[in-house]
């Protein structure tokens, strides 16, 4: 209980780390089912609570205003960690396992819509880039997508971080299967024990590679990780 509260907490960086290393917390409290009418209100709050801190943070004006606003009312918060909201779930459930999440987030484009991302890139020049040279990069990645067939299918693979996760599988309701992220502890209510599997060391147990993947060789804008499709 004093480990789930400290990280219902926790939203500050840690001395010597990043802001963008998150902390996570994957576990679980079974609480019993009679205490959900007096929990719901006070997680829905909470929730709420943050759905209006996100909102304003995102009104708040570019990237940098966004910034100096955030930390200079709060140094060191780490927006992700209070935008998360609490879980409160209530039933019976079969079992609660908890795994590792490592995927790859897929983004089916056309020409086009390639073409329009790079247009738009233009404004957006980082940090470490001058104005010319960002350009001359970009007129290059636009001459290379323009050779490509009209009808080319391309593919956006990026990796994902990797996160652990919890598969929920239910008694008394469809669909019996549920996932969520385990960022922050999972509240349960119920009073019946389900069956656990806990988290096992990283990395898990190698999956082979999809036969059928048709995603693959030298990515056409490595900045974007933009891939040609093989049909």
């Amino acid at each position: 209980l004093a480990a789930t509260l400290a990280a219902y907490r926790d939203h500050s960086a840690r001395a010597g780390c990043s802001t963008k290393a998150t902390h996570r917390l994957p576990g679980w409290l079974r609480l019993p089912a009679a205490s959900a009418p007096l929990l719901r209100p006070l997680i829905d709050e909470i929730n709420e609570c943050k759905l209006t801190f996100k909102a304003l943070v995102q009104q708040a004006g570019s990237r940098d205003e966004k910034f100096e606003l955030v930390h200079r009312a709060l140094p060191g918060v780490i927006t992700l960690q209070v935008y998360r909201k609490l879980t409160l779930l209530e039933g019976d459930l079969h079992s609660l396992g908890f795994t590792w999440a490592d995927k790859q987030s897929i983004n089916r484009l056309n020409r086009e819509q390639v073409l329009e991302m790079l247009e738009r890139s233009r404004r957006y020049v980082p940090a470490l880039s001058d104005n010319e040279e960002w350009s001359k990069m970009v007129d290059q990645e636009v001459y290379d997508i323009r050779r490509l067939p009209a009808d080319a299918e391309l593919r956006i693979r990026r990796p994902v971080k990797t996160h652990p996760m919890i598969n929920l599988l239910w008694l008394d309701r469809e669909p019996r299967k549920q996932q969520i992220k385990a960022s922050l502890p999972l509240l349960l209510c119920s009073d019946s024990q389900p069956a656990v599997t806990h988290l096992g060391h990283y990395p898990p147990k190698l999956r082979q590679a999809r036969r059928d993947r048709k995603i693959g060789g030298e990515p056409i804008i490595e900045r974007l990780h933009l891939y040609l499709y093989q049909g």
